[in-house]
């Protein structure tokens, strides 16, 4: 954009530019003191801009980013202002001023989406006990939420860090594999990664997390971030090393009984039975050997009752007592 002024600040020259982007016509905007104002006058800095641009005996050069500008339908398109006084008498006869106008008003919205998305993404990580983080591929930096806070004792000045940061904290036993599984990801343009490993907490603990990340690809179809959430899953690992446990020592359990104590069981069971094929008078002792008989029986009944629950694989559920 270009226009002309004379040293009061009206439009003497406007290019086609201009009319393109603004919709006004010559007779809308030439020779009219109030041109200025009706174009710039909802900005803030209307007012310094006016003055600069009836400034006389100055040579120099105002930028003014981003000024707003009123168009003939309405609408606001975000100029990047440059007013350049003459020097000597450069100019023709009654110029002062030429005002230089670059359309920036995409840059602008873009600009405010971002900071949008920023600021949402900043309240995400607030609201969220995960420990959010945003992977800066080629810088190789890590952006992290308050999670990384809340969750593992990291002071919040910890927000930055290297990559290197990130490896150093994670279990010199999971260490290699995890590392290796993101920047095969990223490498090879995976849309999403994820794995389970253990995460340094300040106290020297360390904490069982499942790490999430999602790919941001650049015009190129190449990874340029990542951005994912640790959450700390320890009480659940507790847990379910825990329930593994007890199923151990259940299947242990369930051979003691199979091997320990159902064989000498039915060696008694086979015993009582051969004794049937004797001519024993006494009705105390045939009493007594039935009493055995259905003692060992019910006994063994109940044994491969156990076994069968054993066997089945049951699992206690969380809202279960063990």
């Amino acid at each position: 954009m270009i226009l002309a002024l004379d040293a009061d600040g009206r439009i003497l020259i406007c290019n086609h530019w201009f009319k393109d982007v603004s919709g006004y016509e010559d007779e809308d905007v030439l020779n009219n003191q109030d041109s200025l104002r009706m174009l710039f006058g909802e900005d803030p800095k209307f007012e310094e801009f006016l003055s600069n641009s009836r400034t006389t005996g100055f040579n120099f050069t105002e930028n003014y980013p981003n000024m707003r500008m009123q168009c003939a339908d309405g609408s606001i398109k975000f100029i990047q202002v440059v007013l350049r006084h003459r020097t000597e008498q450069t100019l023709a006869p009654g110029l002062q001023t030429w005002v230089i106008g670059f359309d920036r008003t995409k840059e602008h919205h873009l600009q405010l989406q971002l900071e949008e998305s920023s600021v949402r993404f900043e309240m995400i990580s607030k609201a969220t006990n995960d420990a959010v983080w945003d992977w800066d591929v080629k810088e190789n930096t890590l952006w992290w939420g308050e999670g990384l806070s809340k969750l593992f004792g990291y002071p919040k000045e910890n927000s930055k860090t290297e990559f290197n940061w990130w490896v150093e904290r994670i279990h010199e036993e999971d260490r290699e594999k995890v590392v290796r599984s993101l920047l095969n990801a990223a490498r090879s343009g995976q849309k999403n990664w994820s794995s389970e490993y253990r995460f340094l907490r300040t106290d020297g603990t360390f904490a069982h997390v499942l790490d999430k990340g999602s790919s941001v690809f650049d015009k190129n179809q190449k990874v340029c971030r990542m951005i994912g959430g640790m959450i700390d899953i320890s009480d659940k690992w507790i847990y379910e090393h825990s329930l593994m446990i007890k199923n151990q020592q259940l299947a242990e359990y369930a051979f003691f009984n199979s091997h320990k104590v159902r064989a000498p069981l039915s060696r008694l069971l086979a015993c009582v039975a051969l004794m049937e094929n004797y001519d024993i008078q006494d009705p105390a002792l045939i009493q007594l050997l039935k009493s055995v008989y259905s003692s060992a029986s019910e006994l063994d009944r109940e044994i491969k009752e156990v076994n069968k629950l054993i066997s089945t694989d049951v699992r206690l559920r969380p809202d279960q007592k063990s």
